[in-house]
This record gives C-alpha cells, sequence and structure tokens, in this order.
C-alpha cells in the first residue's frame, strides 16, 4: 500500500457519482471541513459477519479477527481518532483562545488507577467550580492522562474554558495548588489558539526538531495506555460540532463555487495477493475558514450542537 499526494484538478478528472457520500462538519466558529472517500474495491475477497469473525469468499473459511487490543499501541487507530475528537471539540466551542487556560495535574503519590483518577479530578473540578463560579460563570474542561518516561503513573494535561466570562481568566498557582490538593501543578494562559490543538494530544512525524522529538516520544507513551481507556475526557457542557451526511450534488450546489481555504487530494493503492488485484481509494480533503466564508456572505443555520 502506498499514498500519493497529487492536486485537485486531477482529482476532478474522475467521474465522482453524484450520490457519493460526504461528510460536512460545521463548528462553532463557523468553519466548514468537506470530506469525501471515492473508489475502493468493488468485489472484496473477504467480508464481515460479525463484531469478531471475517468471511473469506474464495475459500469459505471463516476467520477470527485476532486477539483483543491490550493497549492503544495495538490500535494506533484509536489514538488518531481521540486526536480527531480532541481537535474537533476545540473547534466545535473555543472561538476565543484568551478564554482558556491550560493546566498539568500531577500525583504525589503515583497511581496507575485510572478510575481514581477520574474520581479525583471529579471532586476536583466541584471544588473549583464552587470556589470560581462567581468569578468567571461557568467552567468547561477538557483533559487527557499521560504517562511518566518511567511508566509507574500518570499526571494530567488539560484545559479549562471560560465561555460566558467577560473577565480574561487568570488562577493564582498558588490557590490552584491547594485545590487540587493531591499533587504539584501548572497553569497558564494560552498565548495563541494552536497552543490549544498541540499541548495535549501529541502525534507521531517524521520531523527532526526538538519539538517533533518530544512530540513523537510522547506518542510511544500514549501507545502504552491500556486499550480500554478513554484518552480525551471533557465536561457536559461541551458540544460536539455538526456532522452532516450529504451526496455529493448537494454539495456542489452549496459548495462548488467557493474556493477553500486549504484543500488535500491524495490516493492509497491497495493490492490483494488473494485476487492478484489492485484498487485505488482517493480522499478528499477541503476546509474552508469562516473568515473567508464571511467575506463572500456566506451563511448556514450551525446553532444546533449536540451532546457526543
Amino acid at each position: 500500500m502506498k499514498n500519493k499526494f497529487t492536486t485537485h484538478k486531477e482529482f476532478y478528472k474522475k467521474e465522482i457519482p453524484d450520490n457519493n457520500k460526504c461528510k460536512v462538519i460545521r463548528d462553532k466558529c463557523g468553519n466548514i471541513t468537506f470530506k469525501t472517500v471515492m473508489g475502493g474495491n468493488p468485489n472484496p475477497s473477504v467480508i464481515k459477519v460479525s463484531s469478531n469473525e471475517y468471511l473469506n469468499k474464495i475459500t469459505g473459511e471463516l476467520i477470527q479477527s485476532g486477539r483483543k487490543s491490550i493497549n492503544k499501541g495495538d490500535n494506533v487507530r484509536s489514538v488518531i481518532n481521540s486526536s480527531t475528537l480532541w481537535h474537533d471539540l476545540i473547534s466545535a466551542n473555543i472561538s476565543d483562545h484568551t478564554k482558556v487556560l491550560r493546566f498539568c495535574l500531577t500525583f504525589e503519590d503515583k497511581t496507575l488507577d485510572l478510575d481514581l483518577i477520574r474520581d479525583l479530578y471529579a471532586r476536583f473540578m466541584r471544588k473549583l467550580r464552587r470556589k470560581f463560579v462567581k468569578v468567571f460563570g461557568n467552567i468547561e474542561y477538557m483533559y487527557s492522562p499521560e504517562l511518566y518516561k518511567n511508566e509507574d503513573g500518570y499526571h494530567l494535561h488539560g484545559l479549562l474554558f471560560f465561555p460566558v466570562s467577560t473577565k480574561k481568566p487568570f488562577i493564582d498557582y498558588k490557590v490552584f495548588r491547594k485545590i487540587w490538593a493531591n499533587g504539584d501543578v501548572d497553569i497558564e494562559e494560552c498565548k495563541t489558539r494552536g497552543e490549544l490543538f498541540s499541548y495535549i494530544l501529541s502525534h507521531s512525524t517524521d520531523s527532526k526538531d526538538e519539538f517533533a522529538e518530544h512530540m513523537n516520544e510522547k506518542f510511544e507513551r500514549i501507545k502504552l495506555i491500556p486499550a480500554n481507556a478513554k484518552l480525551v475526557r471533557y465536561s457536559r457542557g461541551i458540544k460536539a460540532p455538526i456532522v452532516e451526511t450529504i451526496s455529493y450534488d448537494e454539495w456542489k450546489s452549496e459548495f462548488g463555487d467557493i474556493k477553500p481555504s486549504f484543500e488535500r487530494v491524495y490516493y492509497k493503492d491497495f493490492y490483494y495477493v488473494e485476487t492478484d488485484k489492485k484498487f485505488r481509494v482517493w480522499y478528499f480533503y477541503r476546509f474552508y475558514r469562516a473568515n473567508d466564508l464571511r467575506k463572500i456572505n456566506y451563511k448556514s443555520n450551525i446553532n444546533t450542537y449536540k451532546r457526543l
């Protein structure tokens, strides 16, 4: 299997069926993301018949899906999905990064018990809200656990949102540490919107700079976390972005003439040894920045949000 990036002009040469399913993701800030996939194996030799069984249509053999994942490294896709969720939730809920504080919470008595960590964090948030509700109003949060380098315990990285506050949020370190009461803390403002996305979940990259090496190191530790653990936890006030499934024909009528702020098109070639066949899958991604849409007076109803 190989990936190859190409231009959108080459993509448009393909005959995309008008009924091809497309995903349109609208967030609170007014940004719109478009995704679609075209192609695939029209006659797969293996089909899924149950949650853990696959049927080989050539041999008639029933194949077990294999052992269950023990940690995140057994299914890296779950880590990528968590990272995507983190990004989507930020896009759907935060339009002003100055109303966000980022934090790190450690445990004086190191623990690997994620259930205990969840309970301690819930107790901490109840105390924090009681202390600052009259100052900032409602406080929302997102956080993720991360292993130490020696893998003997977790610490937490997260964000605190102050969506209705008229003041720039600030919490004194000593006050924050006293409320946490389980170890040392760190709390500071987010200087850029980009910090909201990169602070928590790491990613694997081929870059060689110092930040990239740090991210790769964190990514390797995330892969050691148990498979059934949640990498992203968030409060009830956090809303999911609107995700619509429309046809390609419907997308053309609404967005076909609008130039995207960013786009990426690539394909993957797949080869099946059993049938000696090769087929290609195309992936198409477009991003429309809210500011660019406002310039052309694009309007859309994005007022309805749902809980994930």
